[in-house]
């Protein structure tokens, strides 16, 4: 993914907060003629924190479709000055962020794609979810999988489209023995049903996304076939510490195969 550091910046109001659970929320501002997205692109969001604008990156959840600018995070009871001044922003008032970019988005090239993510990580996986379910040509058949322990976040959505969407399974996972069981199961069903390896997406925290990497590398899935919105560590990329990496958070520091989707950060 491309380093959503750019010195252009756009505003943007804030719609309105959701809040999923005791730490979950969305921000959904309002859509901006001069923001243009697509599915799996992030920005970094930049807010005044103690008199300094700080800027921390984030996946859109939403797909312009929905006429909505959207970010999921978590914010919890020790969240740093820059979830706090987040969590504080009232309806009306603006951040400021930077040219949507990333390489995350649907490949369509007439394959199943499977989409693998941890807690907040279902909001990037929501956006390619949403794009499927609005023109699913070229993909033969999307699921998708997410483990988190804490909450189903985005669940009843999924079901939703599942209702209406016949090439298209939503799994939830409370663990990771459940994750890998449900993982076995589905890429037994592709390989069996569909001629065509899968494109599989991986999405969030660091640890997530390296072993799921390793496991699907035991099972045989080639690198080629593997896509993640993370980077190899190379630099600085100019985000800013108070707020966390800027460029995805998945700074994976150990050397995978050249073949895997693994952009690196261009100082």
């Amino acid at each position: 993914m491309a380093c959503s550091c750019k010195d252009e910046r756009i505003a943007l109001e804030l719609m309105e907060v959701i809040k999923h659970d005791d730490e979950t929320f969305s921000f959904d501002f309002h859509m901006n003629p001069s923001v243009h997205w697509k599915e799996g692109d992030s920005s970094k969001v930049y807010i005044s924190v103690n008199e300094k604008w700080i800027g921390k990156k984030f996946s859109y959840a939403t797909i312009p479709d929905e006429k909505r600018i959207r970010f999921t995070t978590r914010i919890r009871e020790n969240a740093s000055a820059y979830k706090q001044a987040l969590n504080n922003l009232k309806k009306g008032e603006s951040v400021e962020i930077t040219v949507p970019s990333g390489e995350f988005y649907l490949r369509r090239e007439n394959r199943p794609v499977l989409i693998l993510s941890n807690g907040v990580g279902i909001a990037a996986a929501r956006s390619l979810i949403y794009a499927y379910d609005h023109d699913s040509s070229d993909v033969s058949m999307l699921a998708s999988i997410n483990v988190n322990h804490t909450s189903e976040l985005y669940q009843n959505e999924m079901m939703q489209i599942e209702k209406h969407t016949r090439y298209f399974t939503a799994h939830y996972a409370e663990n990771r023995t459940e994750f890998y069981q449900s993982l076995d199961f589905v890429l037994q069903n592709m390989m069996v049903y569909l001629s065509d390896d899968p494109i599989i997406y991986v999405v969030g925290s660091t640890l997530f996304v390296s072993n799921t990497i390793e496991y699907l590398m035991n099972m045989g899935i080639s690198g080629h076939d593997i896509i993640t919105d993370g980077h190899v560590s190379a630099g600085s990329c100019g985000c800013d510490d108070e707020a966390g990496c800027g460029c995805g958070g998945n700074e994976l520091l150990y050397l995978y195969p050249d073949h895997i989707q693994l952009p690196v950060i261009k100082v």
